[in-house]
């Protein structure tokens, strides 16, 4: 039996979604936000991980990588691993300040041992890239 707070977690991440996907009404990025956070406060990791993706590319608001980064870390501490390799992301492309390899490298690795098959492929593609240009 789910308790209140699941399922007040559960409601506010569908709400966000229903806002957020837009299927037979208009997109409302503003809404999936409000929703999204509220279930990202109450601990839901796919909300966190939407929020990181309104964030990091201005959906209903300006672009803001920091708080894209913050939403990304609270998904990895629940287990997440695919936010680890957008984290990897953002800082391979620079996102945060200067592009950091050395860090991207890190997160790639940490989701490949987790078994994220997309995480090791970056790794590898970003490991080659660097062997490529010390040539």
């Amino acid at each position: 039996m789910k308790t209140i707070l699941t399922r007040l977690r559960d409601f506010f991440a569908e709400r966000g979604d229903f806002y957020y996907q837009g299927e037979e009404h208009e997109v409302n990025y503003a809404k999936a936000t409000f929703y999204f956070r509220v279930a990202s406060l109450l601990g839901d990791t796919y909300s966190a991980f939407r929020l990181a993706y309104i964030y990091e590319y201005g959906l209903g608001s300006k672009v803001d990588c920091q708080k894209a980064l913050r939403e990304l870390q609270k998904a990895v501490s629940r287990g997440d691993i695919d936010s680890m390799v957008c984290i990897g992301d953002l800082y391979r492309t620079g996102e945060l300040g200067e592009p950091d390899v050395d860090t991207a490298l890190y997160w790639y690795h940490r989701s490949a041992d987790h078994g994220n098959l997309f995480g090791a492929l970056k790794e590898y593609l970003l490991q080659d890239e660097i062997s490529n240009n010390n040539q």
